[in-house]
């Protein structure tokens, strides 16, 4: 049986680290999965931790500190075709202005894009809180000690 390949670092290479997040969904059974999103970088423990500024993750989390903006996520996610913002409205019970305030970081960090006033998920970007929703389970588990 073949090693997994992401359980492998590149021969050679002083103190390898891989880390990312894969996530599948969609069809259930044999038929596997209707979507699937992964990101994996390899590098040194070094490289992982050096290149990017504790000021650019304290930005990037910050968009998720607002519960508007995680139900927005949540929303986009489940409707992932094309999205109005008066939809997103109703579906996630909020005022106009909440959402324009909870899409801008979405659309500053091209999370979503916008077309002919509608949404949709644009690249990893909404992934990025479904990692976050997985996390919170996880460190929920860990803080009530309730498990599985």
């Amino acid at each position: 049986m073949r090693e997994n390949p992401y359980r492998q670092l590149p021969e050679n290479q002083e103190n390898g680290f891989r880390w990312g997040f894969i996530g599948a969904w969609g069809k259930s059974g044999h038929k596997g999965t209707a979507h699937a999103a992964y990101s994996i970088n390899t590098t040194t423990v070094d490289g992982f931790l050096d290149t990017t500024d504790n000021e650019e993750v304290t930005a990037f989390v910050e968009i998720f500190t607002n519960p508007n903006t995680v139900a927005v996520c949540k929303y986009i996610f489940r409707h992932s075709e094309n999205t109005t913002a008066e939809e997103i409205q109703k579906g996630c019970r909020l005022t106009a202005k909440e959402v324009t305030d909870a899409l801008a970081p979405l659309l500053e960090w091209h999370f979503i894009e916008q077309k002919n006033q509608q949404f949709k998920a644009d690249g990893q970007g909404i992934n990025f809180c479904l990692t976050l929703i997985s996390m919170t389970k996880e460190a929920i588990k860990h803080k009530t000690n309730k498990w599985d």
